[in-house]
């Protein structure tokens, strides 16, 4: 949004912060479902009391 709104100068310092914030929110988000999926995957192949 403050990318659309304030239009900042492109490669500046601003502007590389905040898709470095946005990547890192992407990866905030991903990583624990990436972790979760494999918790679930290894789960189906455990075998109890053998």
């Amino acid at each position: 949004m403050w990318l659309a709104i304030y239009k900042p100068k492109r490669f500046s310092l601003s502007w590389i912060t905040n898709i470095c914030i946005i990547l890192g929110l992407l990866l905030m988000i991903l990583s624990p479902i990436g972790g979760l999926r494999n918790i679930i995957l290894s789960a189906k192949d455990y075998k109890f009391f053998s």
